[in-house]
């Protein structure tokens, strides 16, 4: 089975109580022995380390046991700067966006995420991919495939978070706020539309317009949805 590392809790004074999920749901496993150092599990430590578990198959334990693992990636591969805000973004999304019985149906997504992050030049559009599928996942996904008042998809001239998305030239109107310019609407309407992060285009995308859309993004999670995402604002510094 393949898992996405949560969180640890340490147990007793030398096994761990690994958090997970699968593409299934939520599991949780001890590691005997995951506190040592020497021992060959104590990656497992790592949150967001994706592994091929192996289970003891014995039904006396509350938790299931580790028989074997694989390792497939694990973020102490790479300590850098913009690699940790990779982590602690995910992390974020994961503890503060999507609630415990829903993060398994960002499985798929985090694992290709922290693949594709791992080619420095594509940080910054694979978080703002990220950061639209857990919007999505928290039903608060703007309109972006047609105009949110009348629904025309010709002669898109603006968006507005506050609205809801896209604006037509027929329905934009003095009193709303548009929030894009269109290279930026351009961005978003690209992250919620692509289906994975195997094309990230970062050299077509200015970064004034994409250190704008991460600030949009972090005012409509934080006033629309919220939630405080630190980490974002460690971001926009970066850029």
């Amino acid at each position: 089975m393949k898992i996405i590392v949560i969180s640890k809790t340490n147990y007793k004074e030398k096994d761990v109580i690994i958090n997970a999920i699968s593409e299934t749901g939520a599991i949780s496993f001890k590691v005997r022995g995951g506190q040592v150092p020497s021992s060959p599990f104590y990656w497992v430590n790592n949150p967001l380390s994706i592994a091929d578990v192996e289970y003891v198959e014995n039904v006396r334990y509350i938790h299931q046991i580790l028989k074997s693992a694989s390792l497939i990636y694990s973020p102490i591969m790479d300590n850098s700067l913009s690699r940790l805000l990779t982590i602690h973004l995910a992390l974020e999304i994961l503890n503060k966006m999507l609630q415990e019985e829903e993060r398994h149906l960002i499985f798929k997504d985090l694992e290709d995420y922290l693949l594709a992050t791992k080619d420095e030049k594509g940080f910054l559009l694979a978080e703002l991919i990220l950061l639209a599928k857990a919007i999505r996942l928290t039903g608060a996904e703007p309109e972006i495939n047609q105009c949110v008042f009348c629904g025309a998809k010709k002669d898109i001239v603006a968006f507005s978070f506050a609205e809801g998305g896209f604006i037509c030239r027929s329905c934009l109107q003095e009193d709303i706020s548009i929030d894009l310019t269109p290279n930026q609407m351009n961005i978003v309407r690209f992250v919620f539309m692509v289906k994975d992060f195997s094309y990230l285009p970062i050299e077509k995308m200015n970064k004034e317009d994409l250190k704008t859309v991460f600030i949009r993004f972090r005012d409509y999670i934080s006033d629309g949805i919220g939630i405080n995402l630190e980490t974002i604002n460690h971001i926009i510094e970066k850029i």
